[in-house]
């Protein structure tokens, strides 16, 4: 495994680590952590899906069989 890849890893574990800590303090820090990670994970799979349209809108007219509108 490389120096970066460790890294990384090691990052994640603490980080990991810290949210489990303030989850666990009491009932209403564990709820606000997974308020925030389901705000968080909405707003990425929204930014995701919007970022795929405009990819297919963008590339969708090179993959069509149909003329283009006025050939006729």
């Amino acid at each position: 495994m490389s120096t970066g890849t460790f890294w990384l890893v090691s990052e994640l574990q603490t980080a990991a680590e810290s949210f489990g800590t303030a989850a666990s303090v009491d009932p209403l820090s564990a709820a606000l952590v997974l308020i925030g990670g389901l705000i968080t994970a909405g707003a990425s799979l929204a930014f995701g899906a919007l970022a795929l349209g405009g990819i297919l809108d963008a590339f969708g007219d090179s993959f069509s069989q149909s003329p283009p509108p006025g050939s006729n």
